[in-house]
């Protein structure tokens, strides 16, 4: 149980690189957190860390109290299987980029199956399989099979996995596909929205650099196709 604990905390160590100081000991059990220099009491440390602590530490424990067949083998090494739910809960994403390789850390002989939302965890090891489910007539089924790659970006994850192509907050968003369904009907000479568009293009103007990246090209492309200053609605 010694060899896990100690296991444990230098894959905690490694997780939050060194920001937490811990120290477990056994008999009798006793947790010391120390944050710059400062002890803290348990319930006071991010949820994350707290909910990392407990499922890890009564994982441990179930392991050793287990009659394994080789008991050659360190507890953490023994050939498991391990089901996890929603692993990223309460984590912070760049400790959900690590969550996965410290768990091959741990239990390097485990085979591990998550459910996830998260892209940070997708993305965060390679080759390893990953199920892609979607509801067909109120029925979960599998829809493909793939391969992940740390290659795939955020963006890429979020998209063709997750099938989610928001990559802007709410507003912004229905803004942006109100933007694109003006702009088609003004490439069609159709100007009837015309004093809506304006208001879209300053309001998205302002929403960050990101967007007004996404919109000039637009824009420069209408009044090559329509003759006219889209923004002020005069003839170029």
């Amino acid at each position: 149980m010694r060899h896990g604990i100690d296991k444990l905390v230098e894959c905690i160590n490694d997780l939050t690189d060194n920001e937490f100081a811990i120290k477990i000991e056994t008999n009798p059990w006793f947790l010391k957190i120390s944050y710059c220099g400062n002890v803290l009491e348990f319930d006071v440390l991010p949820d994350g860390l707290r909910s990392i602590l407990s499922w890890l530490g009564d994982l441990l424990m179930r392991l050793d109290s287990i009659p394994w067949e080789d008991e050659t083998l360190l507890t953490t090494e023994q050939n498991i299987i391990l089901f996890l739910d929603e692993i990223e809960v309460h984590l912070h994403p760049t400790w959900q980029y690590k969550i996965l390789n410290m768990l091959k850390k741990l239990l390097p002989n485990a085979q591990i199956f998550i459910t996830t939302h998260s892209p940070f965890i997708i993305n965060s090891i390679d080759n390893a399989n990953i199920y892609v489910l979607e509801l067909d007539n109120c029925k979960s089924k599998l829809k493909e099979v793939l391969n992940s790659e740390t290659g795939w970006s955020i963006e890429y994850v979020l998209e063709q996995i997750l099938n989610t192509k928001n990559r802007f907050g709410y507003e912004t968003t229905i803004d942006l596909k109100r933007f694109n369904e003006i702009a088609h009907e003004i490439s069609n000479k159709n100007f009837n929205q015309e004093v809506e568009f304006q208001h879209l293009i300053k309001k998205l103007a302002i929403d960050g650099e990101e967007v007004a990246s996404i919109i000039a090209p637009k824009l420069f492309r209408l009044e090559k196709l329509t003759g006219k200053n889209i923004l002020n609605g005069k003839n170029s």
